[in-house]
């Protein structure tokens, strides 16, 4: 179900990236980069749910999500601000590229049957590895209920003139957000992006609990 959940997010960003940049932020990256960033996100979250596992070899996700990182560790760096989407985006990368690597090691560490499980270097590990994956995770969950907030906010804010700067996926206060009519929901509508936004940060805080 959560990798059926993530493939449903990640076709709503492919659609999103292909319509254009009608919802562009009034700061930080382009909005095709941003859509990207949560179609990859979204893909590699879902290879990671999927029982049938990976289409892509885990080297290929970290490279994904490394390349993602870097991308919005310079924009934040060029912003000259420690929050904001694109440090947002930077925890994203850095998450999947843990997850990644932790799921790689799981397959890789797998005892044949009759075998001994190892020791040593494993279990050295096992807690570092517990701590960060249960910090991701509370911060995923903060996330959630932040996005439920902006939801929130943007539904009070009610239909208001279409502007080409509306800042809707900023993490910064929502204040005035643009929509196409008074009450759509549509692919592009803020309420959606949100809604997303929501179900794929409740969906890597559950990511992060399994790696524990």
């Amino acid at each position: 179900m959560p990798a059926v959940v993530c493939l449903g997010v990640a076709g709503l960003h492919l659609v999103r990236l292909g319509g254009g940049g009608a919802d562009v932020p009034r700061s930080g990256p382009p909005d095709r980069a941003t859509e990207l960033a949560h179609l990859l996100t979204a893909l590699g979250t879902a290879a990671i749910f999927s029982p049938l596992g990976s289409p892509l070899p885990p080297l290929q996700w970290v490279v994904f999500f490394g390349l993602t990182g870097s991308w919005f560790t310079a924009v934040a760096l060029r912003a000259g601000v420690l929050g904001g989407d694109a440090a947002h985006h930077v925890v994203h990368s850095a998450a999947m590229v843990f997850a990644v690597q932790v799921d790689a090691g799981r397959v890789v560490t797998t005892d044949p049957p009759g075998e001994h499980p190892a020791h040593g270097g494993a279990a050295a590990v096992a807690g570092p590895v517990a701590v960060l994956a249960l910090l991701l995770a509370g911060y995923f969950a903060w996330y959630a209920l932040r996005c439920l907030d902006r939801l929130r906010a943007v539904r009070r804010a009610g239909p208001t003139p279409a502007t080409a700067d509306a800042p809707v996926d900023a993490a910064g206060p929502v204040a005035v957000l643009a929509r196409p009519r008074a009450g759509a929901w549509t692919l592009r509508a803020p309420e959606t992006v949100q809604v997303a936004h929501v179900a794929m940060a409740i969906a890597l805080s559950t990511m992060m609990l399994t790696l524990i």
